[in-house]
């Protein structure tokens, strides 16, 4: 304490004053920081639940969803309002057929045909698959806007579902060779990334 007294009254006032500035300007700083650093989290946290509520708000996750948590079921959406009356009923032996692959090089060519219900199932698990790519984009975003774990909470029980044979097991299998053969190459990635488990594959 007494080098540092000696020290000030053998300054100049101006050299007092840049001490001084230096001395309380650093914590002034570092509370900045703190405080933007808090308010980007808090705006990512925002953008988080816009996307997660407008994901889920769609007739598409939706109906996937309930596919992939249902056997059987009906799915009521009123953006279908040309479907069925706004219906799209489904099963397991439905959902598994509208999620058939063509052939791959080297085996005997197949031509798909569905029919009108399966083609609309088709259409919304491309259209879902195509939604978790972009939310995948997110992740690897050179600003990282989600990570995973704060996704977890809203998609990790149906990426679950996907990755495992514990609940609609046939139909997880032949949406996971769909997901390969068709290239949805961030699916996977948000698989592992969110439930922390690697991509099983077909």
């Amino acid at each position: 304490m007494d080098n540092i007294l000696t020290y000030l009254a053998h300054q100049k006032l101006a050299d007092v004053t840049g001490l001084f500035t230096l001395l309380f300007g650093i914590p002034a700083a570092v509370i900045g920081l703190i405080g933007f650093f808090e308010a980007r989290r808090w705006k990512r946290s925002e953008f988080l639940a816009a996307e997660m509520k407008a994901f889920f708000e769609r007739p598409t996750t939706k109906v996937v969803c309930k596919m992939l948590d249902w056997e059987e079921g009906t799915v009521y959406a009123d953006d279908f309002p040309d479907l069925n009356s706004g219906r799209i009923k489904f099963n397991e032996a439905e959902v598994i057929k509208a999620l058939a692959i063509e052939s791959t090089e080297g085996e005997s060519p197949s031509r798909l045909v569905f029919e009108p219900n399966e083609e609309i199932i088709r259409d919304q698990i491309d259209s879902f698959l195509q939604s978790l790519e972009l939310i995948n984009g997110y992740i690897d975003s050179r600003n990282r806007l989600f990570r995973p774990e704060t996704l977890k909470p809203y998609i990790g029980y149906y990426l679950e579902i996907i990755n495992s044979d514990a609940k609609n097991a046939k139909v997880a299998l032949a949406l996971r060779r769909f997901v390969e053969r068709y290239k949805y190459e961030g699916v996977p990635r948000l698989v592992s990334k969110v439930t922390g488990s690697p991509w099983r594959g077909p």
